[in-house]
């Protein structure tokens, strides 16, 4: 799904839940991707929490992952603050 900034709907990114197989086990994902330009700007973060508040509490997912790229700290950090503010 397209991820938009709200003032003017310009597009910053993709995110969304994906359906992943993960060492032989189907998982869902947080999934998301934003465009350099709007790194920083808490982006990843807000979409991420919506995307799992999503997850769980409209689909009823009871387990949701995120697959990161160990040299992306900044995606790290979003992630540590997305999955602890539940």
């Amino acid at each position: 799904m397209l991820a938009i900034r709200k003032e003017d709907r310009t597009p910053v990114g993709h995110a969304g839940l994906v359906y992943q197989n993960v060492e032989g086990k189907s998982e869902t994902e947080v999934g998301y991707w934003i465009s350099q330009n709007f790194w920083g700007q808490g982006y990843a973060t807000e979409s991420a929490i919506r995307w799992r508040d999503y997850g769980i509490n409209t689909i009823g997912k009871r387990r949701l992952i995120s697959i990161i790229q160990h040299a992306n700290k900044n995606i790290n950090s979003c992630c540590h603050k997305e999955w602890n503010e539940t």
